[in-house]
């Protein structure tokens, strides 16, 4: 059984499609990226599965039940890290946790494990405003991890990052995805970001906002992959089914 099952998605604002019948199976422990232009309706495919939105049509299951149109069955990052400016590191990764009415001190001393794993050492009572922009996008991943759920949306969370970060961010998430093990669903308009990240792709259209193309990644997660003639070859392939549609 597929840990994720989205089935014939379908979504309209004001008449105009945004989802036409998207169908997309996740499996368990792995990472399916959802590729495609802006407008394509990959952030609206996002929070339908999070529950954020309802479709006109069609159906979301997690380990075979029904989740379509409830929230809290996965865990979410958005593109933008969402800290409270008033909030120490601390106080915002133990957010979740307090919210789902875990004490103070358990939350601390659970979140405090994870901060090594996370490179943000002796940040705990530091502010957002004074840490980097790649510091605060791996607080914001530890604070989506404490939700504890074994489903991960992130919806293009490397997005607003320079590239030398990007590409140190890159290299950190694949050892800390080894680690997690979640399944998690990726959205991005980035295809080196999809094939580095990525175990499947599934292409949107932007004309039609349907899913145009499923492509497996065989790679070992790693940057060197970047520079193998496997992932140019799938990187042109993908450019072409997206000039073409």
């Amino acid at each position: 059984m597929n840990k994720i099952e989205i089935k014939n998605i379908k979504k309209t604002y004001n008449e105009r499609c945004v989802l036409d019948n998207i169908s997309i199976s996740i499996e368990n422990n792995t990472t399916t990226a959802i590729l495609g232009p802006s407008g394509c309706g990959k952030t609206t495919l996002f929070n339908i599965v999070a529950g954020f939105e309802s479709p006109d049509a069609g159906s979301v299951f997690l380990d075979g039940k029904e989740i379509t149109n409830t929230t809290g069955k996965v865990g979410y990052m958005t593109q933008k890290d969402l800290l409270l400016p008033y909030k120490t590191v601390l106080e915002n990764v133990t957010l979740p946790l307090i919210l789902s009415g875990i004490d103070k001190c358990t939350a601390k001393r659970r979140a405090k494990k994870y901060f090594s794993t996370f490179l943000i050492d002796k940040t705990e009572k530091k502010y957002p405003h004074e840490i980097s922009g790649g510091i605060r996008q791996r607080v914001a991943f530890l604070r989506t991890y404490m939700q504890n759920k074994e489903v991960v949306l992130l919806d293009e969370p490397f997005n607003a990052l320079d590239i030398f970060t990007k590409n140190k961010m890159y290299s950190w998430y694949l050892k800390v995805e080894k680690i997690l093990q979640k399944t998690t669903l990726l959205i991005t308009h980035d295809i080196d970001e999809a094939l580095l990240l990525a175990d499947i792709i599934h292409i949107i259209s932007e004309k039609n906002h349907r899913v145009i193309s499923s492509l497996k990644v065989f790679n070992n997660k790693n940057l060197e992959y970047m520079f193998s003639a496997d992932f140019i070859k799938l990187k042109k392939k993908i450019i072409d089914v997206i000039g073409s549609n």
